[in-house]
């Protein structure tokens, strides 16, 4: 399991821009390719996580909110 994560990271790594030079230019396209991906996945996962966190948020926040609006009705 380490040496898995090892290897995905060190992929990862070797994907980011800083390390141009020293890429083989057959791996360049894939490598940098997988970089852009992980880091899309990354953003695009906190702003899903994001928005289930908001909607558990109404879900706890919707009997107070009727709560209040039964109690502002005459």
């Amino acid at each position: 399991m380490f040496r898995g994560t090892f290897i995905v990271l060190a992929v990862y790594a070797v994907g980011h821009p800083h390390f141009d030079g020293s890429r083989p230019a057959a791996l360049d396209k894939p490598l940098t390719a997988f970089h852009k991906d992980v880091n899309s996945v990354a953003r695009d996962g906190m702003k899903v996580l994001g928005a289930f966190d908001g909607a558990r948020r109404w879900e706890y926040l919707a009997p107070v909110s009727n709560a209040l609006a039964r109690a502002a009705k005459p």
